[in-house]
This record gives structure tokens, sequence and C-alpha cells, in this order.
């Protein structure tokens, strides 16, 4: 399974362990799914809200089954968030360059 999730900064990318997923981007998660058939990928599914270790431990359960599907781990943001706030959250949590 294509897995995508954000990890921690400090984390080595190699690292695939709930310790270098970055959990503490939000409170609330979501994880999309993106089911293929016949070598077709379909429309995605989006579940959540969900807590950080829910959405981790569904991602790697549905990829124990499902291998070929692609899964997103994402953070979820109350809204609406005005521009301006919107990208305070986002520059607030991308690693310095």
């Amino acid at each position: 399974m294509a897995m995508v999730y954000p990890i921690r900064p400090e984390s080595d990318d190699d690292d695939v362990s709930y310790d270098a997923f970055a959990s503490d981007l939000s409170e609330q998660w979501y994880v999309e799914v993106t089911p293929r058939v016949d070598d077709e990928e379909m429309d995605s599914i989006a579940l959540g809200p969900l807590s950080p270790r829910v959405a981790w431990d569904f991602a790697h359960d549905l990829a124990d089954v499902r291998p070929y599907w692609t899964c997103v781990v994402a953070p979820l943001y109350e809204g609406p968030l005005g521009i301006q706030d919107f990208i305070k959250v986002v520059e607030d949590h991308e690693p310095e360059r």
C-alpha cells in the first residue's frame, strides 16, 4: 500500500513507527483511502475526524488486507479558517529549509 503521512522533522525517513508520525500536528485526523479495482483507481473515500492513534491504526490495519490501495493520513483542522490563518497553520508546521 502506498501510505502517505507526515513525520516528525527529527525522525528518520525509514522509521515507520507511530513515534515518527507527526501526531502533534492536530488533535483530529482523517484517513483518505483510494481503492484500486482491476488496476484502476476509484474515487477516494475520506474517514474522520479520528484521533491520531485511531487514524494511524486504521491505515495500517487496512494495509494488511488491501496492500494495493493508497492511504493518506492527514491532519484535520477546524474551519472555516481565513486565508492568513490557514497560511499560519501550514507555515508553523513546515520544517525549516
